[in-house]
């Protein structure tokens, strides 16, 4: 008697063959995905450094273009000053940033706090459409030595600009340049923003002593002694001083003086990159407005 194979146990090891080859294929195809996936991924990284590569040649060919350019334009000319030479420099630089894509240009023009008509200290108009903004420390010496030029140049000007003084005490590494700068304001406070004007450039051409202190030695700075000693113990214009500093410590300034221009409106700003004399300040300033044109 004959006996027919038993289909019930045929069927379970069909299946667990079938799983198998499908568990087997599924790895094989991650597997596959993973190694397409990270073969991309390196590609992509390889790319990225060439690019890195090249962008680092290319600014470095750049920058020899700029100095053999200048270097011919200033031989060429024979400038007299050193400001017609800053000029120069400073024409060629902008020439060449003019022409890069916009992710390779430098970011030279950093904004700064726009002035403020209750908060900054103010000569000339509040209202008018350009300021120029100092940064300074009253125990600077090159921020001493800038001040007149800065006032010739403003002088000059104050029909059309404005000029705002903001502290940035520190920078010279004398003790006293906290307090000189928390005197001036205590006597914009107590007394008006000519007497903080007066007291800067007493400061600046040393007719009033950088340890100037107290309602005795104040008596002969200003009108309101007594009232701005106390305000200097107290540091009640230490947030005003603050302020100007959280200003330079955003703007990435770092150095006395920094001069920066504003076009109030345009709400534009424009950094000086290099200090000269009045004429100097004059010629960038000119320039400033012909780009704001």
């Amino acid at each position: 008697m004959s006996t027919k194979p038993s289909t019930s146990q045929s069927c379970p090891d069909q299946m667990s063959q079938t799983n198998e080859n499908l568990v087997t294929n599924s790895q094989t195809s991650l597997e596959n995905n993973s190694l397409t996936e990270f073969n991309k991924l390196k590609s992509n990284l390889q790319n990225m450094a060439f690019a890195s590569i090249f962008l680092g040649v290319f600014n470095f060919f750049l920058i020899l273009v700029v100095l053999w350019l200048t270097g011919n334009q200033i031989n060429s000319t024979q400038p007299s000053s050193i400001n017609s030479r800053l000029s120069l420099l400073e024409n060629k630089v902008d020439q060449i940033i003019d022409i890069l894509p916009p992710e390779l240009r430098p970011k030279i023009n950093v904004k700064v706090n726009t002035p403020d008509k209750n908060l900054d200290r103010w000569q000339g108009n509040k209202e008018a459409r350009y300021v120029l903004i100092e940064y300074a420390d009253l125990r600077c010496p090159g921020c001493a030595a800038m001040h007149p030029e800065i006032k010739t140049f403003w002088s000059k000007n104050q029909s059309e600009v404005a000029w705002v003084f903001r502290h940035f005490p520190g920078t010279s590494g004398n003790p006293n340049s906290y307090r000189l700068a928390q005197t001036a304001e205590c006597i914009a406070k107590y007394e008006n923003e000519e007497g903080f004007w007066n007291f800067v450039n007493g400061v600046y051409t040393q007719s009033i002593k950088e340890t100037v202190q107290g309602a005795e030695q104040l008596s002969t700075v200003t009108t309101k002694a007594i009232e701005v000693a106390k305000c200097v113990e107290q540091e009640e214009t230490k947030a005003k001083i603050e302020r100007d500093l959280q200003d330079v410590s955003q703007a990435g300034i770092y150095a006395t003086p920094t001069l920066v221009f504003y076009d109030a409106q345009k709400n534009q700003f424009y950094f000086v990159r290099n200090l000269g004399n009045a004429d100097y300040l004059q010629q960038v300033f000119e320039d400033f407005k012909n780009k704001q044109k």
